[in-house]
């Protein structure tokens, strides 16, 4: 029945025939029930109503649904609520569709199924969401419910509902299906976009072991390759760890893909990227789980791992686990090239110092390379220095190499053409030629213990794989320098010289010195052959017996200087290893100098702190010189100005001095020429003109010169006064070159200044005008006198002697002084101009070193705080270089312990 309701089929199971329509049947049927005395015509009312809906005549269905009024009625509701959907009635269909009351689940499903519908049709996208999980939470085994929430989930792209749903379906039906549908999940990367409930997942993985042990695999695989490089990856190797150790490891699994992936997995987490804390917390379940899952011929890698990190986080990694891996480290032979990986090591190491800025070990470097080399690297020693390089001219026929200092090693090899390098701890330095390089050893003295690395076309070099490392001489092995053992490390074999024999006892204490150090290098003594089978028969017995007796194991090779001699040699010396020998040992020392080498990266840090903060103090120290020379300039250019203006104003107070001393004098001199023949209605306005043209002549022929005359000499002091200043900042640009080391600035001057004020005196000079001063006041008494009545005036004119008489005592007695400095004032006033340059002209003197110096103290503040940045920075990111090499020094001891394991040997101290 509740299908039919589902469907709107109810009213099938009302008609009576097949061959009729069903309305008619239906409209019989309600006539009848009419007829009857109690009609209930629910049933076919709910009937017609879905025929109705059938048709799509929705309002007379809805019209018979609205008439049920039995147990039916909610489901008439439900179908009311489709019809209005149907009419796009939205609101009136959500309303209904929440009004109904039920307690049937398959109803309340159809209601929700109903809200979905409408929802999506209003694009109202999270209603029709919460539609869906009511329907899965209500019953997920309802028909096409996970089906239809699926779709939903993946055409709306809500990945999390989606994963989820996924999930929990393969946890509820145990269905591979789900599975597989989660895999694909994965793969599309839709898990990533997702904050994954990594609980609720392992619950899934471990049903999904138990169920399908390969899709399994498959599943955990993919997921795990999904969250490599994300920043959920360690998190997400620390759960999956923890919840693959939980599973029973006495059932034998045949892992296709994890074993590699844990290998994948070391490497990521081992390589810097992430804190050097938190994967030592996961490592030691990792690597329990590593060693679990790989069958045993492949158990001994992570083996040798769990060595590596029990000497980094000792007392974290399990006893049980460090017996099981050593057992199987000593049993088990690694079907690895671990020379192969230390080589790559070396090159991610190189790599990261170059990324980082950090001075890599050059001649570490550079022993690496050489151990890298398929041809035998072979020193050769002596107690005579020219004694040995002889003999090298002689074996390799080349007589174009110079006796090297004895403080540098040497080393010969073959290149199709010339290079020379010299090699020291920091740089490596490229010389064009052997003249330059001659020139370059007599004009300065090499580095201590560098080596220079010769490389040249040679026929027996070509022919032989044969490198040479030339040792400087030793009279005994106490007096050979650390870095020199190193150099006696790193060769195959030793060849030791000797001119002539019997051997002294310093060869023979020197020899077994070396060979105590390095018990393992193959030692031979090359003899200048002597003349004679027998004698040569004779010398070999002794010093075979003199070897034995000094506790020397070491084979003679008497040489002699000809193409078969030096053929014979090369031969002899290639076989003096075993090539097999060779590659096990090499991977050794390649392992010890890379050891060495990442031991010297890691003082780099604090070098690089100290580095700065030496720059920094040195920096601020010249940033404070400057300061202080700034302060000095600025003194000397006050000092300047006030110098030059008192001067100056000793030039103007002699000159005004000159003038209030002659001129007062030279206008009463002007009395001492009225007469009785002036014109006394004019006399007045006489006298001023006289006294003005006395005052012109005074000033333009006396004051002027001596203006002149004393300005020159002040010009002469001003110069004497710029060139303290020059003398000055010569000094300031002496010894900062001296400091620096070179000239960041320069500071200059300009003695324009003077010429400047020279054209000005002269220009200003030709610029004086002296107007006329009314010296003689027309309103005196004696002019009163003259302009009074006539009776007076008539008695006045027959006495001009007393008239002439009386002018000359007022003329004489008369104050000048007020004119005097009226005078000197105006004389003076032309110059105003120059001496208000003062100010500014003297400035522009001293200015431009003024802008170089703040300059240079602007440049250096912003280095000094570029520096503080970076020794900031430095001290902040302090895991971020230590980290690395720490990793590194795992890797490295991990390849070590492998070597230990499968070749007897020591390494030699550092």
């Amino acid at each position: 029945m509740e299908d039919s309701l589902i469907e709107k089929t109810f009213y099938q199971s009302m008609l009576q025939s097949g061959h009729r329509h069903p309305m008619k049947d239906l409209g019989e049927l309600f006539f009848t029930e009419q007829t009857k005395e109690i009609p209930d015509a629910s049933y076919i009312r709910f009937s017609q109503g879905e025929v109705y809906y059938h048709h799509k005549d929705y309002e007379a269905a809805i019209y018979k649904w609205e008439n049920v009024h039995n147990e039916l009625e909610p489901w008439a509701k439900k179908n009311i609520a489709d019809a209005y959907t149907k009419l796009e009635l939205f609101s009136t269909a959500e309303e209904i569709y929440k009004s109904i009351v039920t307690d049937s689940k398959i109803l309340k499903i159809e209601i929700f199924f109903g809200l979905f519908d409408l929802y999506l049709q209003q694009e109202r996208v999270e209603d029709a969401d919460q539609m869906i999980k009511q329907m899965l939470s209500l019953d997920p085994d309802y028909s096409n419910v996970t089906d239809l929430a699926r779709n939903f989930y993946e055409e709306h792209e809500k990945w999390l509902d989606a994963v989820n749903l996924a999930i929990q379906e393969a946890i509820r039906t145990e269905s591979v299906n789900w599975f597989d549908l989660l895999d694909h999940y994965v793969q599309k990367g839709y898990t990533l976009k997702i904050d994954l409930d990594l609980k609720m997942l392992t619950y899934a993985l471990s049903l999904l072991y138990r169920i399908d042990f390969s899709k399994f695999e498959q599943l955990l695989s993919n997921l795990w390759k999904s969250y490599e490089g994300t920043p959920r990856f360690l998190q997400w190797v620390q759960e999956m760890t923890t919840f693959l150790l939980t599973f029973d490891w006495k059932t034998d699994r045949n892992w296709q893909h994890l074993p590699n992936i844990l290998q994948e997995t070391y490497e990521q987490l081992t390589s810097g990227t992430y804190a050097f804390s938190s994967v030592s917390d996961i490592m030691p379940n990792f690597l329990r789980l590593w060693i679990n899952i790989v069958p045993i011929e492949k158990a001994v890698v992570p083996s040798a791992y769990i060595f590596a990190w029990h000497e980094k986080i000792r007392g974290d990694i399990p006893k049980e686990l460090l017996e099981r891996a050593e057992k199987t480290i000593f049993e088990i032979s690694p079907k690895v090239d671990i020379f192969d990986h230390v080589i790559r090591l070396f090159k991610d190491v190189e790599k990261w110092a170059e990324n980082n800025q950090l001075e890599i070990h050059q001649m570490y470097k550079q022993l690496l390379k050489e151990l890298v080399d398929d041809r035998q690297l072979i020193g050769v020693i002596s107690a005579s220095g020219s004694e040995k390089m002889h003999f090298i001219h002689s074996f390799l026929n080349e007589s174009i190499f110079y006796e090297q200092p004895n403080s540098i090693v040497s080393l010969f090899k073959y290149d199709d053409s010339l290079s020379i390098e010299e090699i020291s701890e920091k740089e490596v330095c490229h010389i064009s030629d052997f003249e330059q390089y001659q020139v370059m050893i007599s004009k300065k003295r090499p580095i201590e213990n560098s080596l220079v690395r010769i490389l040249f076309p040679n026929r027996l070099l070509q022919d032989y794989p044969l490198t040479l490392m030339e040792f400087p001489e030793y009279p005994d092995f106490q007096r050979i320098s650390k870095p020199m053992t190193d150099y006696l490390y790193a060769i195959d074999s030793l060849v030791y010289f000797c001119n002539e024999v019997p051997l002294k006892e310093s060869d023979y204490f020197l020899l077994k010195g070396i060979q105590q150090k390095f018990p393992d290098l193959p030692i031979c003594c090359v003899i200048k052959e002597p003349n004679g089978k027998n004698n040569q028969k004779n010398f070999s017995t002794n010093e075979m017996n003199q070897f034995a007796k000094h506790g020397i194991r070491a084979s003679v090779f008497y040489y002699s200087a000809s193409k078969k001699g030096r053929r014979e040699l090369a031969q002899s010396l290639t076989k003096l290893v075993d090539e097999k020998k060779i590659k096990h040992i090499r991977p050794i020392k390649f392992v010890f100098f890379l050891q060495k080498l990442m031991d010297h990266l890691l003082t780099q840090r604090e070098k690089m702190e100290n580095k700065r903060l030496e720059y920094i103090d040195q920096q601020e120290d010249l940033a404070s010189r400057i300061q202080g020379v700034i302060h000095q300039l600025k003194d000397l250019e006050e000092e300047t100005i006030t110098v030059i203006r008192h001067s100056y104003q000793n030039v103007k107070d002699d000159v005004k001095k000159e003038i209030m001393g002659k001129l007062p004098k030279l206008l009463k001199e002007k009395g001492d020429r009225i007469t009785e023949n002036h014109k006394f209605h004019h006399i007045v306005q006489q006298i001023n003109e006289e006294m003005n043209a006395t005052i012109e002549t005074f000033i333009f022929e006396e004051i002027r010169p001596l203006f002149f005359n004393k300005i020159q000499d002040w010009l002469t002091l001003v110069e004497d006064e710029l060139k303290k200043g020059k003398t000055f900042l010569d000094e300031v640009n002496d010894g900062f070159y001296s400091m620096i080391g070179e000239r960041k600035f320069q500071l200059q001057w300009d003695f324009q200044i003077i010429n400047d004020w020279q054209r000005d005196v002269n220009r200003l000079a030709g610029r004086i005008q002296l107007e006329e001063e009314p010296i003689l006041s027309p309103y005196t008494p004696y002019q009163l006198l003259l302009i009074s009545t006539g009776k007076i005036l008539d008695w006045l004119k027959k006495d001009k002697a007393f008239i002439a008489n009386r002018f000359k005592q007022y003329v004489r007695r008369r104050d000048y002084e007020r004119v005097a400095q009226t005078v000197a004032e105006t004389f003076f006033s032309s110059f105003m101009i120059l001496e208000k340059g003062f100010e500014q002209d003297i400035p522009s003197f001293f200015q431009p070193s003024f802008d170089q110096l703040e300059r240079f103290e602007r440049e250096l503040k912003e280095e000094i705080a570029e520096k503080r940045r970076e020794l900031e920075m430095i001290k902040n990111r302090s895991t971020s270089f230590s980290d690395p090499l720490q990793f590194f020094e795992i890797r490295r001891m991990q390849w070590e312990f492998l070597l230990r394991a499968q070749q007897s040997y020591v390494p030699v101290s550092g």
